[in-house]
């Protein structure tokens, strides 16, 4: 028997006997006037759990960390504002608990019990004897007082448990007890007795509580009705056993509520204790000081996590009663409230079902044998048709032909701004980092430049193929479409641009075109190069302007920038209240929002992001200011609604206070009126008109919730494959109306689909506006060792079913989730996933964005790296990607996600200025109670947490030398607290660090991956960093990433709890099924966070804001309301661009002659062998459906006069943006047409074919820039 150590105890003339006072009323009733003075909370802020462990923290801290800032971070964080550093050595104040035993006292060496140990039937017949009177009655009960309950188990011996897991865990069906029995002054003492019956007292709705009318009934007794009513526990059983009366209350008033809803004819559901049955209890007892202790211990009035928590042993009480089957239980017990639905043929492994397009583009590869194309049986265009908004794409495509020559010099001759060319690649010696497997580039001519040497040379926008964009060296469904970049030659320098002896080729080109298209390449996106961002192509992409910056904000604008000095990694709040110049500079003066824990002494335990308004005032640069956040106003005693409430996540801040002067010094008082600020952010509780979502593949919700809470996106429909995600999803839905739920595969999901077989949880296309998911990480995640397997094969095709949903609902906005390693850097190139599904998403025509999540980015107290790719139907706003609004911690590794063809990648991790610090592990969990070594099992204000696992206090037998090795809990106990973040590696250090020999006996043998040298197993957190990657299961033993997982100083693995909230997932959801299946959940999950700020962007895109105001001109409006164009240009045509400068020459612009069927369009294009410019003229074909009217005349157009400036010389080189024609078209079909809206001054008639006599539109054909660079070159350019 282990040793009874003083230590364990707390001192008294009779150890382990506590003071013959109600055990109920010490728990339950306890306050703060039995505390001493000098640990009155009223002198100590109210919080007397800070006063007793702040100063002992703080010099441990110091002891125990590194990084000495780190430290002082924290203790001044700790402090009031204005408050002096406390010296080091006073007020330290040791709390202690009462107990820290885990096993009985009466199993060690040495107890001495309070009573000589008496034979139970011995005592019980001496009870029985004393008062006889029992013996007439039904049942004889007797006290039993001073009590320990424990269970004795091969894996847990002599293991104290609280009384509700008695027949509600598995190898708990029986339990001992120790203690006295009594009954009056007769006493005996009994030890190991067994028992599997605990009956209680006190049903009824009349009782507010179970007081003490609970008995255990041991084995001895089984056949005859004597009982042992409960009094006192011993001292080490106290903490486990003031959870189970909170829980036997919890299971009588759900008894309680559940016969007076049946009594109405209702029926119980998860969500009815959500809040009314909160609202139900108070109402029954209201007057009951008990019951006010007993809902106060709790502390909130959404019991659904505690009744998930306890539901054995509520669902063993309820039965007990005998009242009717109740909805509740197949929502959180059997699972059976949504059936899942079955396929007929299923298989072990059964074929993912795809639609023939997404067939074509998966089929190459390894999932290529399990795919299953399905062609659609119902004819869905015209519902897919009317899920996108009419965009130029229905018709604005024109086409601009090659002119080919009798020579290559002829060809070369007859380049002009707008042409696409081709040219040979960089060859390797010239650094290039392309490895292309293409034989040429293309380029759209922007400038031409005429050498003294008669040779030209040309600025370009390069034009790239699929291969040369995240689409990489994967199938592309189009080979002959091409992306119009950003990236061009203007800013590059001499040595980039094109010359003319590089040229390999001039290319037809369908700009706006579609995959149908009979020219030689289309172009239909613009594709950024830095953001790895694929756009729909605008006419004013055709034009490089790298000149022309707007200034992107505005006064009453709500800003973040660098405005304190010293600190310019930090961002402050400000709203503009000015913007000027002074010479070349642009300023703005800024109003300052200060942030309210830093500067009211009332307020240190604000939220981060709340803020307070004052008349400070400021100037900075704009260069100083590095983008908008949201800011709104509220009432101090509002409830601060999503997504104000999320600490700052999103750069969203809050304001319930204002400062004022009062005797020159600053107050803090509650705003006046919340209309305070210019521009208030978005009001959660406005309607709006919300994307109806689909989230695929939903687990518990995390993602698709997320995603809500920006404010326009519903999810209608929910799928998984796993019977407790969807009942968790369900459980937290706002109605279970308002989600139709699908349990079962996608395969069957998509499958009734394509078969017409529609239904509340299938929809039809057109029905959904936008699909979500997160397709099962392990066949991509590095955890999983063996990724050839045919389930993981399975895994990783259900990205191929992901884009066939994409492919059959064509919805307006998608967004995929998955584990960074689903993006290939160099290895296994051919099985690139991620880029393949951007072929198929891109090939659709979507918009697109690849954006790399970081967790701790957003808020989360979590190093979980995600890659995401949301996409947008186009002419659909595309989302930006989310700010970052959370600094990075320390030794980030700022690598890249995966790598494209030329070696860089898909997105890079840079350090930028942020508005907030990193949370750390402890700024997300301090909070939470002490729960030790998590034994107890049960924390009543938070019911998660609690272990995932169990933690064998028995010793091991190794297999491999048959010798006895130390437990599991001691493992844990021989990891060091201090410093913080150690490990069994580091402590052990081979050989030659702090563990002792003696403690090595408790690990595995050398040679195991666990105890290596860089193994990450039985490590702790550090409270200063945030949590590591959270998996799908508790594994502190674990080599790699699962290994950090033990707290940082209390003697245990993290929690269910605390994984929450490394997740994002908020206290008030409920997660059903039992702890593992709640931490697989959580592990699966994407972060709260992240998901919010990526919600946040999608409502910015789809409503056109973020503030609370209508948008004066949102670009959905725009879409939907455009007028759609197209336009044919003949051979001899000039691509162009149009602006809308004053033209000189308007009222010189006659319209057009007309030859036949091509109306002919001077543009004026200037050249000689000297160097100077003379005017020439082209012509423009546009080809109408008919002449307009008798219009035959095939006299040439009107020419420009000489005042207009028609001949140019060298002395008017620097002359720019000269108009050089204006065309009043009329009588254009449609096929003839150009243009965005009705107000773009553009190639336009009415939208009506048949009237060919309609107003004509004002089109601003050509300008060319004429201007001399160091008198070298004469340059050409629209």
């Amino acid at each position: 028997m282990p040793p009874l150590l003083e230590d364990d105890l707390e001192g008294s003339d009779f150890p382990g006997v506590a003071p013959a006072s109600d055990f109920r009323d010490q728990i339950l009733d306890m306050d703060e006037t039995a505390l001493p003075d000098d640990l009155d909370a009223s002198k100590h802020g109210g919080d007397v759990s800070a006063t007793l462990g702040r100063s002992l923290q703080v010099e441990l801290d110091a002891i125990g960390d590194d990084d000495q800032s780190e430290v002082f971070d924290v203790t001044t964080e700790s402090l009031p504002v204005g408050a002096k550093q406390p010296h080091r050595y006073t007020d330290m104040v040791v709390e202690l608990p009462r107990s820290g035993l885990i096993h009985p006292r009466s199993i060690f060496e040495g107890y001495e019990p309070p009573l000589p140990v008496a034979k139970e039937r011995v005592a019980v017949s001496e009870l029985l004897k004393f008062d006889e009177s029992q013996l007439q009655d039904d049942f004889a009960e007797f006290e039993l007082d001073q009590f320990s309950i424990y269970v004795n188990r091969k894996i847990m011996p002599f293991e104290l448990r609280p009384l509700h897991h008695l027949n509600t865990k598995i190898g708990h069906s029986e339990f001992l007890f120790d203690g006295i029995l009594s009954i009056g002054d007769l006493r005996f003492y009994v030890q190991e007795r067994p028992f599997d019956e605990v009956p209680l007292g006190n049903y009824g709705v009349q009782n507010p509580t179970v007081g003490d009318q609970i008995w255990i009934r041991s084995r001895y007794n089984k056949d005859r009705e004597i009982y042992y009513r409960l009094k006192n526990p011993a001292i080490e059983y106290a903490r486990f056993h003031k959870p189970f009366l909170w829980v036997a209350d919890l299971a009588k008033h759900f008894v309680d509520y559940c016969e007076a809803m049946t009594e109405k004819g209702r029926n119980v559901t998860i969500l009815d204790f959500r809040s009314n049955f909160s609202q139900w209890l108070k109402k029954a007892h209201k007057n009951s000081p008990s019951f006010r202790a007993w809902l106060k211990a709790y502390g909130r009035d959404d019991f659904r996590t505690a009744i998930v928590a306890n539901q054995e042993f509520i669902y063993k009480e309820h039965f007990a009663v005998g009242t009717k089957k109740l909805q509740i239980w197949s929502e959180i017990r059997t699972f059976s409230r949504y059936k899942t639905i079955d396929r007929h043929d299923a298989k072990e492994v059964s074929p993912t079902i795809v639609t023939p397009y997404i067939y074509e583009c998966f089929s190459h590869m390894q999932v290529g044998q399990i795919l299953q194309s399905v062609v659609p049986t119902v004819d869905s265009s015209e519902a897919v048709e009317s899920s996108w908004p009419k965009h130029p794409h229905t018709g604005l495509s024109f086409t601009c032909r090659a002119r080919k020559g009798q020579s290559r010099a002829d060809m070369i001759a007859k380049i002009r701004p707008g042409d696409t060319i081709s040219t040979p690649p960089d060859p390797a010696h010239t650094g290039t980092k392309w490895n292309s497997e293409g034989d040429r580039w293309f380029g759209l001519i922007q400038k031409v430049y005429y050498l003294k040497n008669n040779s030209r040379c040309f600025d370009v926008t390069w034009l790239y193929r699929p291969a040369e964009t995240p689409c990489c060296s994967m199938r592309y469904p189009y080979g002959n479409e091409l992306f119009l970049s950003d990236h061009c030659t203007c800013k590059e320098g001499r040595d980039s641009k094109v010359h003319d002896n590089e040229i390999l080729d001039v290319h037809t080109v369908e700009w706006l075109g579609s995959p149908d298209t009979t020219a030689e390449f289309f172009v239909r996106q613009t594709y950024t190069t830095e953001e790895r961002r694929f756009v729909t192509l605008q006419k004013s992409h055709l034009t490089c302007d790298h000149e022309h910056k707007e200034t992107p904000y505005r006064v009453g604008d709500t800003i973040l920038a660098a405005t304190s000095p010293g600190e310019l990694e930090v961002l402050e709040p400000s709203i503009i209240v000015d913007v000027y110049r002074e010479g070349s500079k642009e300023y703005a003066r800024l109003r300052k929002l200060l942030r309210r824990r830093k500067v009211d002494p009332s307020g240190p335990k604000c939220p981060p992001n709340e803020l307070v308004f004052t008349d400070q005032y400021t100037n900075v640069r704009m260069a100083k200011i590095e983008g908008r956040c949201l800011v709104r106003a509220f009432r101090p005693n509002d409830k601060i609604p999503t997504p104000y409430d999320r600490n700052g996540t999103g750069n969203v801040f809050f304001i319930t206070h204002q400062e004022v002067l009062e005797d020159g010094e600053p107050r803090y008082v509650p705003l006046k009126t919340t209309t305070t600020l210019p521009r208030q952010g978005f009001d959660p509780s406005r309607r709006c008109k919300k994307l109806r979502a689909m989230d695929l593949f939903c687990g518990c919700g995390n993602f698709g919730r997320g995603l809500e809470e920006g404010g326009a996106i519903q999810c209608r429909w929910a799928n998984d494959i796993w019977d407790r995600a969807i009942h968790t999803y369900m459980a937290n839905a706002k109605s279970p109306c308002s989600v139709h739920p699908f349990l079962g595969s996608v395969d069957d999901m998509l499958h009734r689909g394509l078969q017409g077989r529609f239904s509340d949880s299938v929809p039809q296309p057109g029905e959904v506006d936008l699909i979500s998911g997160g397709s099962p990480c392990p066949g991509f995640s590095l955890l999983t060792s063996d990724k050839a397997t045919l389930p993981q094969l399975k895994n990783r095709s259900l990205v191929a079913s992901f884009a066939s949903f994409i492919d059959f609902y064509r919805p307006k906005y998608g967004i995929l989730e998955n584990v960074p390693s689903i993006v290939q850097s160099k290895a296994n190139r051919k099985e690139d996933f991620f880029s393949q599904l951007i072929c198929a998403i891109i090939g659709m025509g979507y918009q697109a964005q690849i954006i790399q999540g970081d967790a701790w980015s957003h808020g989360a107290p979590q190093q979980r790296v995600r890659a995401f790719l949301y996409f947008a139907a186009p002419g659909l706003p595309l989302p930006t990607a989310p700010p970052i609004s959370h600094s990075h911690p320390p030794k980030t590794n700022l690598a890249g996600l995966g790598l494209m063809t030329n070696g860089e990648p898909y997105v890079r991790r840079e350090v930028v200025p942020t508005a907030f610090k990193y949370v750390s592990a402890r700024e997300a969990t301090g909070d939470l109670p002490d729960i030790m070594e998590g034994k107890v099992d049960t924390c009543v204000p938070c019911p998660d947490h609690r272990l995932g696992l169990h933690i064998t206090t028995a010793n091991i037998i190794s297999e491999s030398t048959a010798r006895e090795r130390k437990n599991g809990f001691s493992q844990i106990l021989n990891i060091p607290v201090y410093p913080y973040g150690m490990n069994f590696a580091k402590a052990w250090n081979r050989g030659h660090g702090i563990m002792p020999p003696e403690d090595r006996d408790a690990y595995p043998d050398s040679g195991k991956s666990r105890v290596q040298h860089n193994s990450n197993a039985w490590g702790r957190i550090s409270p200063y960093q945030v949590f590591a990657t959270i998996t799908t299961m508790c594994s502190h033993t674990d080599a790699r990433v699962g290994g950090r997982q033990m707290h940082w100083n209390q003697p245990r693995p993290i929690t269910l709890m605390e994984v929450r909230r490394a997740q994002g997932i908020p206290d008030d959801e409920v997660l059903v099924g039992d702890t593992m299946s709640q931490w697989r959940m959580v592990g699966n999950s994407v972060a709260r966070q992240i998901a919010l700020a990526l919600g946040l962007k999608f409502r910015e895109a789809w409503l056109g804001t973020l503030y609370d105001e209508e948008p004066a001109s949102t670009a959905i409006s725009e879409v939907l309301a455009s007028t759609t164009h197209a336009i044919e240009v003949g051979e001899d045509a000039t691509l162009i661009a149009v602006e809308d400068d004053e033209d000189p020459l308007a009222s010189e612009t006659q319209a057009p002659a007309v030859r036949g069927e091509q109306a002919l369009l001077p543009i004026y294009f200037s050249e000689d062998d000297n160097g100077a410019s003379s005017s020439k003229a082209s012509e423009l074909r546009i080809s109408p459906d008919s002449t307009a009217g008798d219009r035959t005349d095939s006299t040439p157009a009107t020419s420009i006069p000489d005042s207009a400036g028609a001949t140019v010389g060298p002395a008017l080189l620097s002359a720019r943006k000269r108009h050089l024609s204006r065309f009043l078209g009329s009588g254009l079909t449609k096929k003839a047409r150009l243009g965005l809206d009705e107000g773009d001054k553009s190639l336009m008639t009415s939208k009506d074919d048949t009237d060919r006599h309609a107003t004509p539109k004002e089109l601003t054909v050509v300008r060319l820039d004429l201007f001399d660079e160091d008198d070298d070159v004469d340059i050409c350019s629209f």
